[in-house]
């Protein structure tokens, strides 16, 4: 460091910063009036610190008195160290600033870059704004108000709209000989990455020889070199891989409980950051975006309460990611669909031995629900392909599936038009589908089977709304107390004594028999008609016979007497009888014996007979046109009824 201590002063040098060409211009709107606001009231101590910082900028050449007719306010904000940062309010000017489209660059492509790193340096520029220049006939607009006077910046000051990306390019251009090769920047953060201790040396060295070179300063307090772990960009990375910042995570952790949509928006914006290290983001946090969508009322129930610890938990336990590395063969990647969702993920293999790379869950459309299953699962692989395509164009990688016919897709002979499509995007990559069994394609099977990804059967749903239900659980504890047969068994599961055959969660009780646990409901709770109208009459359940709505029943409650109160209420369902046929077997005339079916309730047959003795079969089918006889008589011609 002492070879290069001119680069980190204590303080920026008096002066303006050298021109290197690359000054900043501020393009206006030309038919726009110069804005101005009023001069902000401060307090007594942001005076003294106002007054400071105007003769420290105008003694350095930072500032200078101006008489443009534009002009912004200033404002304080305090630091985290209790210290006062003078702000100027360039809203105004901003609206009306033509901006500048230079990217920024993306730090997913940033942190693939330190693939095979041990030692890392990093560097953080002192006032890095202050250190370019302001194009000349533009400074007058960035000219601010106070109590002391009308002043304008002559290098750049925070709040411009065009300020970063301004910057940004004034980095790249400084830094391109050696960009990209051990060293990235992101705004005025470097971070510098080698594989050996020699070679970090060299890299250090040329890095800070450049940035003496175009006069830029760093802060040495800010600074650190030669580490095997240090955090960039809200990431810590490490020689094994990249992980969770912790104090990112431990923000996330002590996150208080949303109140209101706002606050939910606050909360899902700082998650999903670090949603690359959650397998199923969405669908975890489904709930919470779902209160996010225009006209939904908030509403904070126990389903938003569980995902919003589970993305907690989720985050603050997030896995260690290997940074992508294609010189790992083979690479895999393995994918299982089970709609509504889409999953797959990639793993690089490294001595032997598998190492999870990336996960990319995601929910299926409500078209894509209704492909065949072979096409779901091809889905999956063009999901992947797409969003991996940086990773896997031009490397040679396997598809590992559990859907057996994919093997023979690329050969397959007719193809619809959407397999067409499909297929001339597979053949731009060079890789082979490998069937590997269910229960040895775990994760992504796993990812897909999640319960929330699940479309449950009727019952199943409202089992679950009502576990969640207050109210019902209120009601059921009620009902437990004034139960003679689960009242005991409950007062004891309160003082810790569970009998056999019983269960307790969340103040409920649970019946388990035969390895099945289901949720006790007592015997004459009014809870019970709730489950067997939504069993028997909901919209989805269908108005099924005995046997399958006492099964669908029985898989979640117990109560007892289930199969005799589910039997009665199936019989006795008048929709049923209304407009089910009867199974009963046909009823018999006693005297002539012919059968007579009755196919449904109140239906009315009229039915004259005709006295025949010896007429010919003729006869007998032309008196069927005239006189009516229900069709059950006569299945397949007109026969005989004798008098009797």
């Amino acid at each position: 460091m002492e070879e290069f201590a001119d680069v980190f002063p204590e303080k920026l040098p008096d002066g303006l910063p050298p021109d290197r060409g690359d000054a900043m211009k501020i393009e206006t709107d030309p038919t726009a009036d110069p804005p101005f606001r009023p001069v902000i009231r401060l307090s007594i101590a942001e005076l003294d610190e106002l007054r400071k910082q105007l003769d420290q900028l105008l003694a350095a050449g930072f500032i200078k008195p101006s008489t443009s007719p534009y002009g912004a306010p200033v404002l304080f904000v305090r630091k985290k160290d209790g210290t006062l940062r003078m702000c100027v309010d360039y809203r105004g000017l901003n609206k009306i600033t033509r901006k500048n489209r230079h990217p920024l660059p993306r730090i997913d492509e940033l942190l693939d870059r330190f693939r095979g790193a041990r030692y890392y340096s990093k560097l953080d520029l002192l006032s890095g704004y202050h250190q370019q220049r302001i194009f000349e006939p533009h400074t007058h607009k960035t000219a601010f108000r106070c109590r002391y006077g009308h002043f304008e910046f002559n290098v750049v000051p925070f709040g411009l709209t065009n300020a970063p990306a301004s910057f940004s390019n004034m980095m790249l251009r400084v830094l391109d000989p050696v960009l990209d090769k051990w060293v990235v920047v992101y705004l005025d953060d470097l971070l510098i990455y080698s594989k050996t201790k020699k070679e970090h040396l060299q890299h250090l060295r040329s890095v800070l020889a450049l940035l003496r070179k175009n006069g830029l300063y760093a802060k040495l307090s800010k600074c650190s070199f030669m580490q095997d772990e240090t955090e960039f960009l809200g990431h810590t990375i490490t020689k094994d891989g990249i992980k969770t910042s912790a104090g990112l995570s431990k923000a996330i952790s002590d996150w208080p409980t949303p109140k209101s949509t706002k606050d939910v928006q606050q909360f899902l914006g700082l998650a999903q950051f670090y949603q690359q290290y959650v397998s199923g983001f969405a669908g975890i946090a489904l709930p919470l975006s779902s209160l996010l969508a225009n006209n939904t009322p908030f509403k904070w129930t126990d389903e938003q309460q569980s995902a919003f610890l589970q993305l907690k938990r989720a985050i603050c336990s997030a896995p260690v990611l290997r940074i992508f590395d294609p010189d790992l063969s083979p690479l895999s990647k393995q994918m299982h669909p089970v709609s509504p969702s889409v999953q797959c993920c990639c793993r690089l293999t490294g001595k032997g031995i598998p190492i999870p790379s990336h996960s990319l869950p995601g929910k299926m459309q409500s078209a894509e629900r209704n492909y065949p299953v072979h096409e779901q699962e091809l889905l999956a692989v063009i999901h992947a392909l797409r969003t991996w395509r940086y990773y896997l164009d031009g490397t040679k990688f396997s598809v590992h599936t559990d859907h057996a016919t994919l093997r023979h897709f690329p050969t397959q002979p007719k193809l619809t038009r959407r397999q067409a499509r499909w297929m001339e995007l597979l053949q731009e990559y060079d890789f082979d589908f490998k069937y590997k069994r269910g229960v040895d394609n775990i994760v992504p099977d796993a990812l897909s089977r999640r319960p929330d990804y699940r479309e449950p059967d009727p019952v199943e749903l409202y089992n679950l709304s009502v576990s969640l239900s207050p109210d019902v659980r209120d009601q059921l504890v009620q009902d437990y107390n004034d139960d003679p047969r689960l009242g005991p068994i409950y007062k004891d599961c309160l003082d810790g004594k569970v009998a056999n055959g019983y269960s307790f969660q969340n103040n409920l009780l649970y019946f388990t028999r035969r390895g099945a646990t289901t949720l006790a409901i007592p015997r004459h709770s009014p809870i019970r008609l709730t489950l067997l109208h939504d069993a028997h009459d909901s919209a989805t359940a269908g108005h099924f016979g005995f046997q399958k709505t006492y099964d669908n029943l029985r898989r979640f409650v117990y109560w007892p007497h289930i199969a005799k109160d589910t039997q009665q209420y199936v019989a006795t369902c008048e929709k049923c009888q209304r407009n089910k046929d009867s199974q009963d077997r046909p009823v018999w005339c006693s005297r002539c014996g012919v059968p007579v079916h009755i196919h449904r309730s109140r239906d009315i047959f009229s039915v004259a007979f005709i006295i025949l003795f010896s007429f010919s079969f003729f006869f007998y089918k032309e008196g069927s046109k005239i006189h009516f006889a229900p069709g059950c008589l006569f299945p397949l011609r007109f026969l005989p009824v004798h008098f009797c």
